[in-house]
């Protein structure tokens, strides 16, 4: 969840390739749920991002970019391995 909220918040997050693969998923079903205009929507995102601002945020500036696009709104890249303990790091970003 914390990663998702700094995604919305930042539009960008490095992270282990596993975990960004599960931001991956869980950032396209929030966008797929934020181009939806019901009220049942906007409180499931509300229940994922904890904050009216980053709802707000998801609704309006970021599912409002991919209206025509029917998924896919994330990129997964690797960028680097980790000097401490060799793990695969990768960024996941919103496409534009």
């Amino acid at each position: 969840r914390n990663l998702v909220i700094q995604l919305v918040a930042r539009g960008e997050v490095e992270t282990t390739l596993t975990r960004a693969k599960a931001l991956k998923s869980a950032a396209d079903w929030l966008v797929t749920v934020g181009k939806q205009s019901s009220l049942n929507s906007k409180r499931r995102m509300k229940r994922a991002l904890l904050s009216e601002n980053l709802v707000h945020k998801a609704r309006l500036d970021i599912a409002a970019r991919f209206i025509e696009r029917n998924g896919g709104y994330t990129s997964l890249r690797v960028t680097r391995t980790r000097k401490g303990d060799a793990v695969t790091l990768a960024k996941v970003q919103f496409l534009h």
